[in-house]
C-alpha cells in the first residue's frame, strides 16, 4: 500500500468517525439536530467517505457512492434550512 492508498483509507476512517460520532451524540442526547455541528460533521464525513470510495472505484461501489451523495445532499439541505431560518429570525 502506497502513501496515497494509506491516506485514502485514513480519510474514509475519519469520515466514518465524523458520521457515527454525530449519530451517537444524537442518540445519547449530547447534541441537537439543530446544532450546525451536526450537519457540518455529516457533510465532511460524507465528502471524506465519497472521496475515499471514488479513489479506487469499481462498479461494486455504486451503493456506497449513492449513499454518500445522498448524505451530502441531505446535510447541505439541513445547513441551508438552518442558516436561512436564522437569517429570517434576524430579519424580524
Amino acid at each position: 500500500m502506497d502513501k496515497m492508498d494509506t491516506f485514502m483509507v485514513l480519510l474514509g476512517v475519519v469520515g466514518t468517525l465524523c458520521i457515527v460520532s454525530m449519530y451517537l451524540a444524537i442518540q445519547i442526547e449530547k447534541i441537537s439536530v439543530h446544532n450546525p455541528i451536526y450537519s457540518w460533521a455529516n457533510l465532511f464525513g460524507a465528502v471524506f467517505l465519497l472521496t475515499s470510495i471514488a479513489y479506487d472505484f469499481d462498479s461494486a461501489d455504486i451503493g456506497g457512492v449513492m449513499i454518500e451523495a445522498i448524505w451530502i445532499l441531505v446535510s447541505l439541505y439541513g445547513l441551508f434550512k438552518l442558516y436561512t431560518k436564522k437569517e429570517n429570525k434576524n430579519d424580524k
